[in-house]
């Protein structure tokens, strides 16, 4: 593991940079690739897309220059399995039985960003809009341009999405583009379709869900947590080369770094009664007292937060897990949290004049 001290940091600050300019270099994604009919004109979804800053509307794009990358729509597995379960309750004497049962979930197809919203990005929705300043933008240990936005409530982060003209996923949309192995599945031809999964198909689907961004095993050399560096690293540090942190999607930064706020009200028992399609809790969560029990009368409900944080310490790797369901009071300015946000298809087929 490279560690790097504060004297360091300037350097890891250029090195992130370099991954940046060397994006280009990231393997293949899924999704649909981006064609053209005879006269020029786009007829299938892009993969990877960015915001034009001029007309304000999104268009296809290069992996250099990507901003938001394809989900393609289809069926997951959600939570942790009890294989998985009865290992971390016997290595770790603690069960987190809120990520049970492992169940199928059917999401259409979105664009999720590729990177946590930045201070550079957040600032521009600051000076249009105004609202409550992030709590740590004067600490200079928060506030270089490319580290990820933090410091900021639930309310804030979907302010700026809304601005952006996008959203927050929802909690199952984050955890599909942070650990579902489409190729895999792919291989072992794991239906789409929640109808067409058996026994089979199910055990074959088990296999396809990665316990971190990366794969199934910590490596500590991909992601920002238990306070290596004492800060937010900038986004894409853990970007393509020998520390590639990304997702199978290529979204990086899902472990670790800054955890990220995401639609959903935490809702403890959620897994056993939720929808198998596009499932989104948007009312009646679980309700805690002041200092974090669960209460039945009064207390306030939580917002829920994924990816773990850089300053963790508590419980290690088990929080950056991409199953881990965080959660805290959507008015916590944490300057471990922050956010991404996620498009529907149908705003980008209407950018590019596609039919539905």
């Amino acid at each position: 593991m490279n560690k790097h001290s504060y004297k360091d940091y300037p350097t890891w600050l250029f090195g992130g940079l370099l991954s940046l300019l060397l994006i280009a270099c990231g393997g293949q994604q899924p999704g649909n690739q981006s064609l053209a009919n005879g006269n020029g004109t786009l007829t299938q979804l892009p993969k990877l897309i960015r915001k034009d800053q001029v007309t304000g509307k999104f268009v296809p794009a290069t992996r250099k220059d990507a901003e938001m990358v394809l989900v393609p729509a289809g069926t997951f597995l959600m939570g942790t399995s009890k294989t998985t379960s009865n290992r971390i309750a016997t290595g770790y004497a603690m069960n987190f039985w809120d990520e049970m049962p492992q169940h199928k979930v059917n999401l259409r197809d979105f664009y999720i960003d590729k990177y946590e919203v930045t201070n550079e990005a957040y600032n521009k929705f600051y000076k249009d809009r105004g609202g409550t300043m992030p709590r740590f933008w004067k600490d200079p240990k928060f506030n270089h341009p490319r580290q990820p936005i933090v410091g900021i409530s639930w309310d804030d982060a979907d302010a700026y999405a809304r601005w952006a003209g996008k959203r927050l996923p929802t909690e199952a949309e984050w955890e599909k583009a942070a650990c579902w192995d489409w190729e895999r599945a792919e291989e072992l031809g794991v239906p789409k379709e929640p109808d067409a999964w058996n026994e089979d198909m199910l055990k074959n689907a088990v296999k396809c869900v990665q316990l971190y961004p990366w794969g199934n095993g910590m490596l500590e050399n991909k992601l920002n947590f238990k306070r290596v560096y004492d800060r937010p690293s900038i986004v894409g540090f853990y970007g393509p080369g020998p520390n590639d942190g990304s997702s199978p999607y290529k979204a990086q930064d899902m472990a670790g770094n800054a955890s990220e706020w995401v639609s959903d009200l935490y809702d403890i028992g959620y897994y056993s009664k939720s929808t198998v399609d596009n499932p989104s809790k948007t009312s009646v969560g679980s309700r805690f007292t002041p200092d974090g029990r669960i209460t039945y009368a009064g207390g306030a409900e939580h917002r829920i937060h994924r990816g773990g944080m850089w300053n963790e310490w508590r419980m290690k790797e088990l929080d950056v897990r991409s199953a881990r369901r965080l959660h805290a009071l959507p008015n916590t300015r944490s300057p471990g949290i922050g956010f991404r946000c996620v498009v529907d298809v149908t705003k980008v087929q209407q950018d590019l004049n596609l039919e539905p």
